[in-house]
């Protein structure tokens, strides 16, 4: 891209990409639809790809969305499963991101995608970002035609599949996506003993399991408590119990690991439930309420955290702690409880009054929070919750909290 261009760019980032199309006639020797499809996709990608928002050089595909591309903090992540200095597939290339970020720790990077203007993209891309150790390569992948692309052994083959069908509609079960690992797996192992699969974050972990036996890692990846991709490592031979990590991200630093497990574990715990009692607010005690990042939600860890970190479910089915002593590394939001009050409108009223407005949330309890926000007239406040719920006793209560200041719960952008 010439210098030219990209200064129009520069100049031009906050107009409306359609109205620079109609006006392009006011700039000769400018090729305006390609600088509106790079403005159009460098606010798309702003805050998932910071830095190559600040390259005006990058280029951006005409009208394929680019909602599945990973973020620079997760597609860093990825480059843990890469082994330093091996070869690395990467099946389902797209916009480029997975593969240049897995590059910088391979010894080569195939490249692999089907649609035209996306491998032309990323080839003008890797060129300017200087991924001299990627090699591309525009073909379709399937059962049919791998072994006609491959050649040679490779450390990693990642792949992302599609997860939109052709209507447009979401595809959840990794069986149904394209390409199908599952019937691609077996050639793959072929070739790499390694394979990493990308999947949506709303995918069933035990359901993938079922249908994939070699899977022998899970990883649930959170930045600033929403939960954005699902990875599973399929490592040839493997026959045993996999592992799940739960990583997060406070929106600037690369997801980290704060838990690992397994399904068994979780379901072997001892649930710590909190009694009665320990929902006493008295004189000298103090009590922290803590509600885990949406990555641990999906993980299915209810029961271990308890474990983990010396804490009580509020209830069975209730995914609230609390604990009389601060957790500071506590993985998920933290609070302060102000007060525990039994539930009814008068209480719900009287006790919003303490505090100059708060949010108003509803857990394992009839009422919905919209109904419940209907009964007060304070204004809205992040940093204090009114929570109604049910003790384990399945008595109706309600919290009042304040957030503690250094914990994560930010809220999804």
């Amino acid at each position: 891209m010439d210098k030219d261009l990209q200064n129009f760019i520069l100049e031009h980032s906050d107009e409306d990409p359609a109205r620079l199309i109609l006006s392009a006639g006011k700039y000769p020797g400018i090729d305006v639809r390609c600088a509106a499809d790079c403005i159009r996709g460098r606010n798309a990608i702003r805050k998932k790809l910071p830095s190559w928002y600040a390259n005006p050089a990058i280029l951006y595909p005409k009208s394929i969305s680019l909602e599945q591309c990973s973020s620079e903090l997760t597609a860093s992540y990825k480059r843990r499963f890469c082994p330093e200095g091996e070869r690395v597939a990467d099946i389902t290339g797209g916009f480029g991101i997975d593969s240049f970020y897995l590059s910088k720790t391979a010894s080569e990077l195939i490249y692999i995608e089907r649609n035209s203007e996306l491998y032309e993209v990323a080839k003008e891309n890797f060129a300017t970002l200087d991924a001299v150790n990627i090699k591309t390569f525009c073909e379709e992948v399937s059962p049919d035609n791998i072994r006609k692309i491959f050649d040679g052994r490779f450390g990693l083959v990642y792949a992302d599949p599609a997860r939109r069908d052709k209507a447009g509609d979401k595809i959840i079960s990794v069986n149904k996506s394209e390409p199908d690992i599952t019937l691609l797996k077996d050639i793959l192992f072929e070739y790499t003993d390694r394979i990493l699969v990308k999947l949506s974050p709303m995918v069933d972990i035990r359901a993938t399991l079922s249908l994939i036996s070699e899977i022998s890692e899970v990883h649930i990846l959170s930045v600033k408590n929403e939960c954005k991709e699902m990875l599973v490592l399929i490592t040839r031979g493997f026959d045993g119990e996999p592992s799940i990590t739960v990583s997060l991200s406070d929106g600037v630093e690369t997801p980290h690991p704060v838990i690992k497990f397994s399904l068994s574990s979780e379901k072997n715990a001892r649930i710590a439930l909190a009694s009665p009692d320990d929902l006493k607010i008295t004189s000298g005690r103090e009590l922290y309420l803590y509600e885990p990042d949406a990555a641990l939600l999906k993980a299915g860890c209810f029961k271990l955290i308890c474990e983990r970190f010396n804490i009580k479910k509020i209830a069975p089915e209730t995914h609230i702690y609390l604990s009389e002593t601060l957790v500071r590394d506590f993985p998920g939001r933290i609070e302060r409880i102000i007060e525990i009050v039994p539930f009814s409108k008068k209480n719900v009223i009287s006790v919003a009054a303490t505090v100059p407005g708060c949010s108003v949330i509803a857990r394992n309890f009839p009422i919905k929070s919209e109904e419940l926000r209907k009964m007060l007239s304070t204004a809205e406040n992040e940093s204090y919750r009114l929570i109604a719920t049910r003790n384990c006793l399945g008595e109706k209560i309600i919290i009042l909290t304040c957030l503690i200041p250094e914990s994560s719960g930010d809220k999804p952008e």
